[in-house]
């Protein structure tokens, strides 16, 4: 299954294939060095962020 996150900047990065989980990647908008994530880190995240917004009301 093909991986689909954002880098920090917001761009949107689609169908990712699986062998370059954990592998270094430099965004095309803000060239950016990151490595591409594997969905339980990006499940993580979403759990953490929608607690910081349950706790944080705007």
């Amino acid at each position: 299954m093909p991986v689909i996150f954002k880098c920090e900047c917001g761009q949107e990065y689609i169908s990712v294939p699986n062998k370059y989980i954990g592998k270094p990647f430099r965004c095309l908008v803000c060239q950016t060095l990151s490595a591409v994530p594997s969905p339980n880190d990006l499940e993580e995240k979403g759990k953490k962020e929608k607690n910081t917004h349950l706790s944080n009301p705007q």
